[in-house]
């Protein structure tokens, strides 16, 4: 219900701001300890819809040491 009443909230974008968004918007999304890139899913849709090229990583958190998965 949470995702539904924000999506429907969420600022609308005019279709000539999505035109004039370049490739170099780019926004890179790294999930915290304990989440995966879906709990990142409703920013990356309205960044997307923003006109925004985003990256949703995913990494398995919990299988490594922050630093090794820092590495990767």
């Amino acid at each position: 219900f949470g995702l539904i009443l924000w999506l429907l909230l969420a600022p609308q974008v005019r279709a000539d701001d999505y035109l004039a968004a370049s490739a170099d918007r780019c926004v890179i999304l790294l999930h915290g300890m304990l989440r995966s890139s879906l709990s990142l899913k409703p920013m990356q849709w309205y960044l997307d819809h923003a006109g925004y090229t985003t990256v949703n990583l995913s990494y398995p958190s919990l299988l490594y040491p922050i630093p090794e998965s820092a590495e990767m």
